[in-house]
């Protein structure tokens, strides 16, 4: 395999890819990773399936909000280990170890996150008894990452502070979105982010009248997919960040995925060509395939005027965003 070219204005920064759940993040990032110099690290802060997101997110939100100045070195060890490190807890053996030996399950984590949204349970008794081996399992790995989290939407200038990462943020329409939830049954789709002290503060309340009409669940979807693009675009424009947007890959994905290849300095070759091409087929759930021409613009069979009028009162609570109804 050619050496990768790292020269370009991105340098040889990790990449840490941002945006809300099924935005398409999952499957850009495994693009992005397709070659073997690139190691792809997939929600290392999803405390319902990966045991460092659980340990150091104690008192977050799922969707973490730190500011620029904030301090949160647990929150941070999470990039930090997962960006330096093979990521052995990336879905394998020595995760699913210490879940086991703190007896967690997602629906013990998922009734603690279902109320706030916040992971506030006491810790299992015996938990920081496991704690030293956390660095055992973790080796070196020098390779270029490709970090994704759909959970650190609100944390952007916090991570750009603290790490010498890139950041890509992926937006999609808040309709495509908001369908994709309501299809899956997606507990996602409502965090209460509205009851986040700091989240209300900065965010909602110079806006608490438009969100106080607020009533039905699509609204309420629509409000959080709003908020997060909301912030997003803040920020991106604060610290010039890449802003990518999930409809330009249609309807030929490798000419988008080229002109990121190129902006990162990744090598492009005939096994990322390979990669996409096996990826272009019918997909469901979770599951990274997608048929381009038939999955696009899907949500469109699958709303009402009702319901799409109900996600775009809720997205609309902010102004100046992405995405114009």
């Amino acid at each position: 395999m050619s050496k990768i070219n790292y020269s370009n204005k991105k340098k040889n920064k990790d990449i840490i890819i941002v945006g809300p759940p099924r935005s398409g993040t999952t499957w850009i990032g495994k693009v992005l990773s397709a070659n073997e110099g690139v190691k792809y690290v997939h929600e290392p802060d999803n405390e319902r399936v990966k045991f460092l997101g659980y340990y150091y997110k104690k008192g977050l939100h799922r969707f973490s909000y730190l500011k620029k100045d904030s301090t949160n070195e647990g929150y941070l060890r999470i990039f930090t280990k997962a960006l330096n490190k093979k990521y052995l807890f990336n879905e394998g053996h020595y995760n699913h170890a210490f879940y086991r030996a703190t007896s967690l399950t997602k629906e013990k984590i998922e009734n603690n996150l279902s109320g706030n949204g916040i992971n506030d349970e006491k810790h299992p008794l015996g938990i920081e008894l496991i704690q030293p081996f956390f660095n055992l399992f973790l080796l070196s790995d020098n390779r270029k990452t490709i970090l994704k989290s759909v959970h650190a939407c609100l944390s952007v200038p916090y991570l750009v502070k603290n790490l010498e990462v890139d950041v890509l943020v992926v937006i999609r329409n808040p309709l495509a979105v908001v369908s994709s939830y309501v299809r899956m049954k997606m507990l996602e789709a409502n965090r209460h982010l509205y009851r986040h002290k700091r989240v209300w503060n900065d965010f909602i309340e110079p806006r608490k009248e438009k969100f106080n009409k607020l009533h039905t669940p699509l609204e309420m979807y629509g409000f959080q997919v709003g908020l997060l693009h909301y912030a997003l675009k803040k920020y991106s424009e604060e610290l010039g960040l890449t802003v990518v947007r999930y409809e330009e890959f249609y309807p030929n994905p490798k000419e988008k995925f080229k002109e990121i290849y190129d902006d990162y300095g990744l090598l492009w070759n005939n096994t990322v060509e390979e990669y996409i091409d096996a990826l272009n087929k019918k997909g469901s759930g979770y599951n990274t395939n997608r048929n381009i021409k038939e999955q696009f613009f899907e949500f469109k069979n699958h709303l009402t005027k009702t319901q799409v009028a109900q996600i775009i009162k809720g997205y609309n609570v902010f102004e100046n965003q992405f995405y114009s109804f």
